[in-house]
């Protein structure tokens, strides 16, 4: 449902999952439970890779917009 990066140096890029049944999936998962169809579990990484390289270039667009705006400062206006 989301994607909040963290920039200490390093990109760290954080996933917010939602869904029903996520405390029964979890418990699944850390007890080794969980079973996963293996290509829709692939579908799923690569939507997901495809989200954050989406949510990345749009966040770098932004940023190099507002460096450009703070730079305006040094042109003179006739």
């Amino acid at each position: 449902s989301e994607i909040r990066f963290k920039n200490n140096g390093d990109k760290v890029a954080s996933f917010m999952i939602t869904g029903a049944d996520l405390d029964q999936l979890d418990r699944d998962y850390i007890s080794g439970k969980a079973l996963v169809n293996p290509v829709q579990f692939r579908e799923s990484l690569n939507w997901l890779r495809d989200v954050l390289f989406k949510k990345l270039r749009e966040t770098e667009r932004r940023y190099e917009i507002d460096r450009k705006r703070k730079n305006r400062g040094h042109k003179k206006w006739h």
